[in-house]
C-alpha cells in the first residue's frame, strides 16, 4: 500500500515515538493534524494507492455533527480515498488531535460519501468508528474503518452524572439494598 497526501508524512508509531514519554504541550500541538493509516495484511486482494486529503469547510459543514455539543474541526478531519474503497479487514486510522479541552474528550467518527460518482450529493451522517482509542498524553486518536470516507477526530463533552444516571436505572443497576 502506498499512502500519500496531506499531513501523512510519517507513521503514527514514529511520530508518537518522536514525541517521547513526556511531551510538552507545544510538542503535542506541533503534531496536531498528522494522519497515519495502518493497513493490515489481507485487507485487500489488490494493491491500492491510499489518498489522504484535507477537508474543506464546505465539506465539513455538509456533514452534520454526530451528537449535541460535538465539535468537528476541519484541521482534524481528512478525506480518505479512493472514495468508497472497501476492505476485507478494517484499517486503523490515527489522527493526532492534540489535548482535549477541559471536560471534553476525543473520539473518531466517519461519514461515507452518498455517491462516489457524484460527490455533490454529499455525505451520510457521521458514525462512530470501531476500536476508538485516545491517548491524552500524546494526542493520538485511532479508530478502525472498513471503507473510505471522511474521518474526523470529534471533541465531545464528558457525560455528567445526571446523563449517566438514567442508564443505570433502566439497566437495573445500583447498590443492593
Amino acid at each position: 500500500m502506498v499512502v500519500s497526501g496531506a499531513r501523512s508524512e510519517t507513521s503514527a508509531t514514529a511520530l508518537e515515538s518522536a514525541l517521547g514519554s513526556s511531551p510538552t504541550d507545544a510538542e503535542v500541538e506541533s503534531a496536531r493534524g498528522f494522519v497515519a493509516v495502518d493497513v493490515p495484511t489481507g485487507a485487500t486482494t489488490a494493491e491500492v494507492a491510499i489518498e489522504v486529503a484535507g477537508v474543506t469547510e464546505d465539506v465539513a459543514v455538509a456533514v452534520a455533527p454526530p451528537k449535541e455539543g460535538a465539535i468537528v474541526d476541519t484541521d482534524l478531519a481528512v478525506k480518505l480515498g479512493p472514495c468508497g474503497q472497501q476492505f476485507e479487514k478494517p484499517l486503523e486510522v490515527c489522527v493526532f488531535v492534540g489535548k482535549a479541552l477541559p471536560d471534553r474528550f476525543f473520539t473518531m467518527y466517519h461519514a461515507p460519501a452518498v455517491n462516489c460518482e457524484n460527490l455533490d450529493l454529499g455525505y451520510a451522517s457521521f458514525e462512530e468508528t470501531t476500536g476508538n482509542v485516545y491517548n491524552s498524553r500524546t494526542g493520538k486518536l485511532c479508530g478502525k474503518v472498513s471503507s473510505f470516507s471522511i474521518v474526523a477526530g470529534v471533541s465531545l463533552p464528558v457525560p455528567t452524572y445526571s446523563q449517566l444516571d438514567g442508564r443505570f436505572m433502566v439497566a437495573g443497576g445500583g447498590c443492593p439494598g
